[in-house]
């Protein structure tokens, strides 16, 4: 997969995610760091789609309604996404 051209796009709806569970992080633990750890983890796990966009499991709740959806998961978080060919 090497000779393609892969990106990782995210929607403003992940942006909303991700700045919600930053903020949860924060104020619950009181710690700066520790949320942005947590989220540079998240996007940092997305990296290997760029190389195997279909490592991820297959999302069954949304693959039930049509959506042809994949997870990762990174500790408590899943991260759904759409492989468009």
């Amino acid at each position: 997969m090497a000779d393609r051209n892969i990106e990782v796009k995210w929607t403003p709806f992940a942006f909303q995610q991700l700045d919600d569970i930053f903020d949860h992080i924060f104020f619950k633990e009181k710690s700066l760091d520790l949320a942005q750890k947590i989220v540079d983890r998240i996007f940092n796990r997305t990296d290997q789609l760029k190389e195997f966009p279909e490592s991820g499991s297959p999302e069954p709740l949304l693959n039930k309604i049509g959506q042809d959806s994949r997870y990762l998961l990174e500790a408590s978080h899943k991260i759904i996404y759409e492989y468009l060919l």
